[in-house]
């Protein structure tokens, strides 16, 4: 897929969650092409110069819009921009980028690990998650790690994603809130926890990890120790 030049215009910009910018995007020829898991760069400019952030794209194939879910870095360069944009602006950026995608593969089981804004590609991959169930009889597992309930971005998404498929699996993992209902899909602790009960298979799984580097870089560690390779694991490091 080439990469262009666009220019957006904000349709509308909503905070979905504490420090957590959802921007709807839209362009005089419709949504940017890209497959679900890429991501554009933005082309800033302050003070200080000209400069580039880089963000994933979100909304489901189909949308009338693209979306980016974005949060704000104390200080940062590009959150004092992203986050005064309201319905009107323009913001340019160039793309798409990246190969965070899913491939032509066909493994058993499919197991997704991401926080927070980080979970924004395995949203814009869910219908075609949904094809692999029914088609090829995948089993997906998507777990997502937030500091608090609040944290849990699309999280209703996931969870009914879940509910309407017999091989699909959503856990939302709570690192700082005591309110888990540890009978249904909500657990403490780490991400890397939960990937670890999962009993991650070198002959049968693919893995995918979005967001924290830290949590990433744990969660490869586990997967080299059970005999995984580069190819069996999908990363995409999101850096404040």
């Amino acid at each position: 897929m080439a990469t262009r030049q666009h220019r957006f215009t904000i349709r509308k910009s909503v905070e979905i969650a504490p420090g957590v910018v959802h921007l709807f995007l839209t362009t005089p020829d419709g949504p940017a092409e890209h497959l679900p898991g890429q991501f554009v760069m933005a082309q800033l400019e302050d003070s200080e110069g000209e400069f580039t952030r880089s963000y994933s794209f979100s909304e489901l194939p189909g949308s009338d819009a693209n979306e980016l879910v974005i949060s704000r870095v104390n200080d940062g360069r590009g959150s004092e921009i992203i986050f005064g944009l309201t319905a009107g602006d323009e913001l340019s950026a160039k793309g798409p980028f990246g190969r965070f995608v899913l491939r032509n593969e066909s493994p058993q089981r499919y197991i997704m690990l991401a926080t927070g804004t980080g979970i924004a590609p395995f949203r814009a991959m869910l219908p075609e998650l949904r094809r692999r169930i029914a088609e090829e009889g995948a089993e997906v597992i998507i777990c997502q790690g937030a500091r608090e309930r609040s944290g849990l971005l699309f999280g209703d998404e996931f969870k009914a994603f879940a509910a309407a498929h017999e091989r699909a699996r959503y856990y939302a993992c709570l690192s700082r809130d005591e309110s888990v209902d540890a009978e249904q899909h909500e657990c403490a602790g780490r991400l890397t926890m939960i990937l670890e009960q999962l009993g991650p298979n070198a002959e049968s799984d693919i893995v995918y990890l979005c967001g924290n580097p830290d949590m990433i870089d744990e969660s490869i560690e586990m997967l080299k120790a059970r005999n995984f390779t580069p190819r069996q694991i999908r990363r995409e490091k999101y850096f404040s």
